[in-house]
């Protein structure tokens, strides 16, 4: 398991999870590679909180694409597109397209 620090946030997850986007390949080779972690063990990554849960929960399940949709408001047009953002940053391709 591997502690990510996302803005405060603290996420437990598999490396293989993460290992599906370049960027975290990368990360995870770095990681390996120096002492970048933190005093708690955890490793920092610069990026929204709220909309990493939604990155992780597709690397956790990469066929279930996300549908942010309610009855009363509608799609989550904002969501979407910091979705999409964040996957951009983090190289993910499957779930940008």
């Amino acid at each position: 398991l591997i502690v990510l620090d996302v803005g405060g946030l603290k996420y437990k997850t598999q490396k293989i999870t993460l290992g599906a986007s370049p960027y975290f390949r990368n990360l995870l080779t770095r990681w390996e590679n120096c002492s970048d972690k933190q005093e708690d063990n955890s490793y920092f990554v610069d990026a929204d909180p709220d909309t990493f849960q939604y990155v992780l929960d597709f690397r956790r399940r990469p066929s279930r694409y996300p549908l942010y949709w309610t009855k009363e408001t509608g799609f989550d047009y904002a969501l979407y597109n910091k979705l999409e953002a964040e996957a951009d940053y983090f190289l993910l391709h499957d779930l940008r397209n």
